[in-house]
């Protein structure tokens, strides 16, 4: 099912795109711990694979710019790396949508559409090389990963609209075997997934299944999850989270782990690391008359489940954050590290602008913390 077509090597001026029909076994990712984590009870879980690598589109100048952070080193580079390439035309060999995109560990999965056909493709951040994993005549999207799988949904283009459903499929990609998920309902598409269960939604309708599609539950949405043995609830009656309160559910007692404001959270593993406002924000910088204020001071924290050991994880300085992905499975984790979108301001061709080519990668089992910065205009 998986073939090679492409391999990418880089030569002083030239890159040599080459293709072959030779099977060869599926990579084979390392699995060195299985973890989680989500932010506001919106959709980021990972079960995450260590790699050096954390994926992330930027929106720059009106198109998905898809940059590789290599962590060991704490650089950026953008994944085509056709020297003559613009990287902002669909001529791109990684003009991707911002949701056409997963990673397991080094490996990136995309969605492109070539010559009327759809693909979704893997990269190898290590030797750039390509895979082709699944071609459509129809239209592939909703892709995600979950604890080493790959799911995705494939709409086939059919003479009456009213017959058209769509398919549900799962990549085992260290087994290579793709099956398909049916939910029973025609035209469900994957929501998000997380607590080892597919949130499905269909029309204004959610519901989940565990994994295979079985075992319907209705699904209603609110502020509050379960992680491990507690059931978190907090409330947002405005801009931040005021109040948060963790719920034993081996005793029955509840208690208020969090009285302050905080701007943003998640959970991984025993820990909750979050960020909050800061008292007196500063100016971060003047554009035309216009101050743009820090917010958040730079600062990430971290407290235990049951609100013990609040405690700075790290500070940065002339670092804008503005939050962590809440958009998609795996996007901006591979192993303990965390990637924080910040606020980056270069000089452009029509002067300074802001773009989110930067991001702060946290370590968040030792505080050790890297800020990566790319500019897409050098």
């Amino acid at each position: 099912m998986k073939r090679k077509v492409l391999l990418i090597t880089l030569a002083a001026l030239t890159i040599l795109f080459c293709s072959c029909e030779q099977e060869k076994p599926p990579r084979q990712p390392t699995y060195e711990k299985i973890t989680s984590s989500e932010m506001n009870n919106s959709v980021i879980e990972t079960g995450t694979v260590a790699g050096d690598y954390i994926y992330k589109t930027a929106v720059f100048s009106s198109y998905n710019l898809l940059l590789k952070y290599h962590i060991p080193t704490g650089t950026a580079s953008t994944v085509c790396q056709d020297p003559f390439c613009t990287h902002n035309t669909m001529a791109c060999p990684f003009s991707i949508q911002a949701s056409g995109m997963a990673s397991i560990g080094n490996i990136l999965y995309y969605m492109v559409r070539v010559e009327g056909k759809a693909h979704i493709r893997s990269y190898n951040g290590d030797d750039m090389e390509i895979d082709e994993i699944y071609i459509s005549d129809g239209v592939l999207s909703h892709l995600f990963s979950y604890n080493g799988y790959l799911f995705f949904s494939e709409k086939l283009p059919t003479k009456n609209e009213a017959e058209c459903r769509t398919t549900v499929y799962r990549l085992d990609t260290q087994s290579d075997t793709l099956e398909t998920i049916d939910c029973g309902h025609p035209s469900a598409t994957i929501h998000e997934i997380k607590d080892s269960k597919i949130i499905w939604k269909e029309s204004n309708t959610y519901f989940s299944t565990d994994l295979d599609g079985n075992n319907e539950e209705v699904v209603v949405f609110h502020y509050s999850r379960q992680w491990g043995n507690y059931i978190f609830r907090w409330e947002w009656p405005g801009k931040y989270v005021e109040k948060m309160y963790c719920k034993d559910l081996a005793t029955g007692q509840e208690i208020l782990i969090a009285d302050e404001d905080i701007d943003f959270f998640f959970f991984y593993g025993e820990k909750i690391i979050y960020c909050k406002p800061v008292e007196d924000p500063k100016i971060f910088v003047t554009i035309d008359g216009i101050d743009y204020y820090d917010t958040l001071g730079g600062n990430v924290y971290v407290m235990n489940l049951n609100g013990s050991d609040k405690r700075l994880l790290c500070h940065v300085d002339n670092c804008m954050i503005l939050g962590t992905a809440g958009h998609r499975n795996n996007e901006l984790c591979c192993g303990d590290w965390v990637g924080f979108i910040t606020s980056s301001i270069y000089d452009g061709p029509h002067g300074y602008e802001f773009t989110d080519t930067d991001l702060l990668i946290v370590n968040v089992v030792t505080g050790e913390y890297k800020l990566i910065r790319y500019n897409p205009f050098e």
